[in-house]
């Protein structure tokens, strides 16, 4: 009999059932604002972006130096030097060329725990030219041509991915990927990318705003550098205040 009394209650006050919706609605928006089920299973909390404390390389990236930034010009078209006190990533256009990238590295670095950070300016690249891109690599064998990638578009587009290089024949693997609203789009925009990275997770940031996390156990150390790629029409990045906090 109670049961019955208090059924027909709630049907004559619907009030009742769309304030109780709407605030299950709050509490969803306020739980996806703060991230809440969105990070794996026994990750952390995303730590701020940049870092407190004096980096281990503050580089303006204006010529080169004890870190010996890659300075080189590749058969398939791509190069990588300093031009105009920046730090300068093109890949060019070849015939019937396919889509491609390629890194640019401080052979002079090596890194396992550590935030990376670094500013980007996309100068030159296709309106139409969905690939291209620019970004960072971190933990990197540049002989082997393997390392993780973080690379976002003109567009605002970003990913997370490993390259295993081309002696391998595996594919590269994407982690991550999405579209960054805190990247300003458009040409000659400029746009701070880093990367938090330790032990097995990391964390993406774009304009020191946090935007992905993964977990992942390819690689473990290496160098840090920047890419730069491309398909159809010539992509130039420019890049400049590079710097490495260490992680104990």
């Amino acid at each position: 009999m109670n049961q019955e009394s208090e059924s027909a209650n709630t049907k004559k006050n619907p009030r009742l059932q769309l304030s109780g919706m709407v605030a299950l609605a709050i509490l969803i928006i306020i739980f996806s604002i703060a991230g809440v089920g969105c990070r794996p299973p026994g990750a952390t909390q995303a730590p701020p972006y940049p870092p407190s404390g004096t980096p281990t390389i503050d580089d303006p990236l204006t010529h080169n130096n004890s870190h010996e930034w890659e300075e080189k010009q590749l058969t398939k078209g791509g190069r990588c030097l300093f031009s105009s006190n920046t730090y300068l990533a093109t890949e060019s256009v070849l015939p019937n060329k396919r889509y491609h990238y390629h890194a640019c590295a401080a052979k002079k670095t090596n890194y396992s725990n550590f935030t990376f950070g670094v500013e980007m300016t996309f100068k030159t690249y296709g309106d139409n030219d969905a690939n291209a891109i620019g970004g960072l690599i971190f933990r990197a064998n540049s002989k082997a041509v393997q390392f993780y990638g973080f690379s976002i578009s003109p567009q605002g587009n970003y990913q997370l991915f490993v390259s295993f290089g081309p002696d391998t024949n595996t594919p590269d693997q994407d982690l991550a990927h999405g579209s960054a609203q805190s990247f300003i789009t458009g040409p000659n925009q400029h746009n701070t990318i880093g990367a938090i990275v330790k032990g097995n997770e990391i964390w993406l940031y774009i304009n020191n705003q946090y935007v992905a996390h993964v977990q992942d156990e390819h690689r473990t150390s290496g160098q840090v550098g920047v890419l730069v790629g491309g398909t159809n029409h010539v992509t130039e990045v420019v890049y400049t205040k590079a710097k490495v906090w260490q992680i104990a």
